[in-house]
């Protein structure tokens, strides 16, 4: 059994896939497509070839660009960014976990938006986001009558 590669992500797959197992992008009829992939892949290793990083979505080779990866649920960014936020909150440890909860739940919502990340974190992220908003300034706030009490306390003495 011989292999065929996307002309879209360039991985192989069987020869008589009518569709890529990791982009489902349609593959052309068995025959019709040369296996250049491999071949160029390897000239250009030969050659030392190092090609410049790709952005997000492009392949070598060219091909449409397939922006949003095939996941079926929130990413863990989105995730990550939620329990650190919650752990700011039940654990009072306010800042140190939910100002890189907030971050990581900007930098998701960023993503989703750019159609980089799946749609499914966008609640995830946007609630680790604000809640690390909110949890910092609260923490903050209190941190600084915690202060103002121990210096007006010790006026009073």
């Amino acid at each position: 059994m011989t292999e065929m590669y996307c002309p879209q992500c360039h991985k192989s797959n069987s020869t008589g896939a009518k569709f890529c197992r990791y982009c489902a992008a349609p593959l052309p009829a068995a025959g019709s497509a040369p296996a250049a992939w491999p071949q160029q892949q390897q000239q250009q290793q030969q050659q030392g070839y190092n090609a410049p990083p790709q952005a997000w979505g492009q392949h070598p080779g060219g091909g449409e660009a397939h922006l949003a990866p095939l996941q079926a649920g929130a990413s863990g960014r989105a995730i990550a960014s939620l329990v650190l936020t919650i752990c700011g909150l039940v654990l009072c440890c306010g800042p140190l976990t939910s100002i890189p909860g907030a971050a990581l739940g900007w930098l998701e919502v960023a993503a989703i938006r750019e159609g980089r990340a799946p749609q499914k974190g966008l609640m995830l992220a946007q609630f680790g986001l604000w809640g690390g908003v909110v949890i910092s300034l609260l923490s903050g706030f209190v941190f600084a009558l915690y202060i103002l009490g121990m210096i007006g306390g010790g006026f009073m003495q």
